[in-house]
């Protein structure tokens, strides 16, 4: 019996971990996406600034929902519909023309993306070894948003525009393919868990204090993608060399995420936590204050992936490991598309000008007090729980 269970979590686990690396695959192409879309509707700069509102707004309300749903529905059935609802509207909004139809079938379709997304994260979060679940899903991403992105415009100059969107619905396939394989186990778990049946570990304060950290993590990284080009093109650098700079860069998640997923807890999470954010702030700082080159370009837009998946994995694992009541793991996947809401937002409100400074200072502000909240957290001897430990 033991072992059919453990049997269960390893595949429950392998198939969360596809789920959550694919769910958000537009924003990994979200620049050729909105330019495909763009292309085919004639979008201006303000509409296609609605639609990315839309599609962020819409992955925030799909995460809001999650704890909810959870508690009501088995899994395998909130995937299916997750991923049946985001197949359909994205294919809406290749098909239509009319630009409210585009704009509220991209918010729906954010909708099933943030439910999925979401939904995998938290499970991912009551079941042991979060660090490796955490970080082989960053690393995935990394590995599944580089391709894709150079997939994307293959698809658009060969076949069309209209084609390399409907494509995108291939991955909302497979989450509702992946989600009917899921075992029973997890909504046993989820309700052993409501019930209060499994204790977490840590306390309130610990999980509210890494979630606060997890935030400003995702802020500092997300109030700076947006301006990359901006950074280049200051720096005398070519668009094409800064595309070019951009995708290297995002490599740097496999050496950060794939750390995290090897090593585990061995060493304790808060000194790579700090070492993470440190190799955020240290390029910021660079940026802001040196010329740099195309190379010089690359190498700090890799080490700052490195910091942001190595911080990222192992924040994600410690809310999950100090969440006594599991209340933190359910709003993990809406604090992190809070932050990408925010950040651009936030930037917009301080900036003065063609001045990229508040980019600078609030970039690295957020990951600096990012590395040292984290050690607010005390350490608490384990409660002894009754999950299933993977193989993973």
């Amino acid at each position: 019996m033991h072992n059919h269970h453990a049997s269960n979590v390893n595949r429950d686990r392998l198939l969360l971990i596809w789920i959550a690396t694919i769910a958000i695959i537009v924003l990994g192409i979200l620049p050729m996406f909105i330019g495909s879309l763009a292309a085919i509707r004639n979008l201006d700069l303000s509409e296609q600034g609605w639609i990315i509102s839309a599609e962020s707004y819409g992955m925030l309300l799909g995460t809001v929902v999650c704890a909810s749903l959870a508690k009501r529905i088995k899994p395998a059935i909130l995937f299916i519909c997750a991923g049946l609802i985001a197949l359909i509207f994205n294919t809406v909004s290749a098909q239509f023309a009319n630009f409210q139809v585009v704009l509220a079938s991209r918010f729906m379709a954010g909708c099933g993306a943030g439910l999925a997304f979401s939904l995998a994260i938290y499970y991912l979060g009551l079941i042991k070894g979060q660090e490796r679940s955490y970080g082989i899903t960053l690393a995935l991403q990394t590995l599944v948003f580089c391709g894709y992105a150079i997939l994307y415009p293959v698809i658009v100059e060969y076949y069309s525009a209209k084609t390399a969107i409907y494509s995108i619905g291939i991955w909302f396939v497979m989450i509702t393919v992946a989600g009917a394989f899921l075992s029973q186990y997890l909504f046993r778990l989820q309700q052993s868990v409501s019930s209060s049946t499994l204790l977490g570990q840590g306390t309130q304060f610990d999980g509210g204090v890494a979630m606060l950290g997890m935030f400003l993590l995702e802020v500092a990284i997300f109030s700076l993608w947006g301006y990359v080009g901006n950074i280049g093109m200051a720096q005398g650098i070519s668009e094409v060399d800064i595309g070019w700079a951009f995708g290297i860069g995002l490599l740097g998640g496999l050496p950060g995420a794939g750390f995290a997923a090897l090593v585990g807890n061995t060493w304790g999470r808060k000194p790579f936590i700090l070492i993470g954010c440190i190799l955020i702030a240290v390029p910021t700082v660079i940026l802001a204050t040196s010329s740099v080159t195309t190379n010089g370009l690359m190498t700090s837009l890799f080490v700052m992936n490195v910091g942001w998946m190595l911080a990222l994995s192992y924040y994600m694992a410690h809310i999950a490991a100090n969440d006594p009541n599991y209340i933190y793991v359910r709003y993990m996947g809406v604090t992190q598309c809070l932050a990408v809401a925010l950040a651009p937002t936030l930037i917009a409100s301080v900036i003065v000008g063609d001045s990229l400074a508040p980019v600078f200072v609030i970039s690295a502000t957020c990951s600096t007090v990012a590395g040292i909240i984290v050690y607010l957290i005390k350490a608490h001897p384990p409660r002894i729980s009754t999950e299933l430990t993977s193989k993973v």
